[in-house]
């Protein structure tokens, strides 16, 4: 057993939701929707990650992400309040691929980390289910160094395929099913304006703002109904100042 299980005494909702899907998380990205949300990621890294800069991965589960910055030579702090996640990415990460620290957090919101300690964030799909994402939102922003970078990605609040499964999740619970379980922990969803306006109040310079649609054809991004909001920001010079 890694020591630092013994640490959380409380675990959230939206992390015991993750426990029981660790054992097949990193499979899911081989394939479907989680491959093209991968390659979409990928494709928003590229460039933006020098080999010896440090990243923290906000939320790792199984490390498939945190695998990918490793593999573009950075350093990466990978934490997660899920245990049995983290006992998952440290299996599934080769002993030769290296620079990967696994850590075991209560939250997102609150880092063990100095201020001002690390380069990038990475945090994809994990604010939806924390109780204070502006909180979290303003950890990065103090993990952060000057100008550090920011990836983040969070649910479209006006997703036609998130609309359609919160439909038939109430229509199930009527008859006593139970339909799209992660939407009972999957509590935070933005439009493009608030997500910026998170950021913005949370000390960040917004990038770009991209929207990802895991259907094919892609139709539904040029409408804005795609499936999640990935944005890119940095931590801003007024926050430095302050």
């Amino acid at each position: 057993m890694h020591p630092e299980k013994s640490q959380i005494t409380n675990i959230t909702a939206g992390s015991a939701f993750h426990e029981r899907l660790a054992g097949s998380w990193s499979s899911g990205y081989a394939a479907g929707s989680f491959l093209r949300r991968l390659q979409f990621l990928k494709h928003r890294l590229e460039g933006r990650v020098s080999p010896g800069t440090l990243w923290l991965d906000a939320g790792c589960g199984s490390g498939v992400i945190s695998r990918e910055l490793a593999a573009r030579g950075a350093n990466v702090i990978a934490v997660d309040a899920s245990p049995k996640m983290l006992a998952q990415g440290r299996n599934d990460t080769h002993p030769s691929a290296g620079g990967i620290d696994y850590q075991l957090i209560d939250s997102v919101e609150k880092l063990p980390l100095h201020d001002s300690s690390v380069d990038g964030v990475l945090c994809s799909s994990v604010l939806e289910y924390v109780e204070d994402p502006d909180a979290a939102l303003r950890e990065f922003c103090r993990v952060l160094r000057p100008n550090g970078l920011l990836v983040v990605s969070v649910p479209n609040r006006r997703s036609v395929i998130r609309m359609a499964q919160q439909s038939i999740r109430r229509i199930g619970r009527l008859g006593g099913a139970s339909f799209y379980d992660y939407l009972s922990v999957s509590r935070h969803s933005y439009t493009r304006r608030s997500i910026r306006a998170a950021l913005n109040r949370s000390g960040f310079d917004v990038e770009d703002t991209s929207l990802f649609s895991p259907v094919q054809p892609r139709i539904l991004t040029p409408l804005g109904l795609g499936a999640l909001w990935v944005v890119i920001a940095r931590r801003s010079a007024s926050r430095d100042v302050a």
